[in-house]
């Protein structure tokens, strides 16, 4: 897992020097990928202590999320992806795969942060940032993304900034929540 964590961010470093949007995606597996296996002996989603049932409960909570980032995404109009990822069947795409890996991503990151950083909320602030540089700064050279030039790019920003405060959130708090709970009767 480690090894197929570290080609497919290799790969995604040269999709994105060459300015394919696709480097994205393999980022976001290689990086969970090798996260998880990095974190697996602690806590992870790899450790083999989640049920089936609360795994697919966090990925329902993922792609749900994801729903709702696309609804807002959407009736507001504030961004655009690029590319392949343009159209109604790419916010499928997102919301069943791209969403959950890149929340599970998140999680792994923020686990791994942890083991070094015990205090939870500076834990909490280094994956924000890490999670908007990573985001933000490879945009400028390949646009997964496009803001929509009608909004005010500020109040994008900002309602940016916010939903990776979220995103955190959410990654962390799913996890927690469903691996706090022992087997649901029936």
């Amino acid at each position: 897992m480690k090894i197929t964590g570290i080609i497919l961010l290799l790969i995604s470093i040269s999709l994105l020097i060459t300015s394919n949007v696709l480097w994205y995606l393999f980022f976001i597996t290689g990086g969970l990928l090798l996260l998880g296996s990095i974190n697996k002996t602690s806590i992870s989603l790899f450790n083999g202590k989640l049920r089936k049932y609360q795994f697919l409960l966090i990925y329902f909570l993922y792609a749900l999320t994801g729903v709702v980032v696309e609804s807002i995404r959407i009736y507001l109009q504030l961004w655009d992806y690029t590319g392949i990822f343009n159209g109604s069947l790419s916010v499928l795409f997102f919301v069943l795969i791209i969403y959950p890996i890149f929340f599970s991503f998140i999680l792994e990151m923020y686990f791994f942060i942890k083991k070094y950083i015990k205090n939870i909320f500076i834990a909490f602030v280094i994956s924000i940032v890490i999670l908007i540089a990573w985001n933000e700064i490879s945009n400028i050279f390949v646009k997964v993304w496009i803001i929509n030039p009608e909004n005010n790019i500020l109040l994008v920003y900002a309602l940016s900034f916010f939903g990776y405060i979220a995103e955190v959130i959410v990654a962390v708090g799913a996890y927690s929540l469903v691996s706090s709970y022992k087997k649901i009767k029936s």
